[in-house]
């Protein structure tokens, strides 16, 4: 097996993640085997399912900056399983729900540029270091 990854990789991370595994405590274990079930992560997929909905319904502005806990306390009252509502707990369907599928693109562009942009900067920094004249960064 040629690559980044290798059995040895592979192996040593088995035995790492065992390890840490051991080591944690009893509740925490049954928290990790009661995911799905248990009333946080209902909740959870409540936000999502309804989130999406939300931005469905809402596609080009989505129901308001800041507007999810409150328009989904109002409208999807059976599905608040604690006191009051929270944030999406997912960063993709809060955007959103939030500012429609217009805001959320520009999100995921800006993911992008935060990518794209500091490789361009460098290119530019080396290019500069090469000895090239200083007027490189205005072009």
């Amino acid at each position: 097996m040629h690559g980044k990854i290798s059995i040895r990789a592979l192996l040593i991370a088995g035995i790492v993640g065992y390890v840490a595994f051991s080591f944690l405590p009893p509740e925490q274990i049954e928290r990790f085997t009661t995911i799905g079930e248990d009333k946080t992560s209902i909740q959870r997929m409540h936000y999502w399912e309804n989130g999406w909905e939300m931005m469905k319904d809402y596609p080009s502005f989505g129901v308001g900056y800041f507007a999810f806990i409150p328009y989904f306390e109002r409208f999807y009252p059976d599905y608040v399983l604690y006191d009051h509502a929270q944030l999406a707990h997912n960063i993709f369907i809060q955007v959103g729900a939030d500012l429609g599928f217009i805001g959320l693109f520009v999100y995921l562009v800006l993911i992008i540029l935060g990518f794209t942009v500091p490789r361009t900067a460098i290119k530019l920094l080396e290019r500069f270091d090469k000895g090239d004249d200083w007027r490189v960064f205005a072009a």
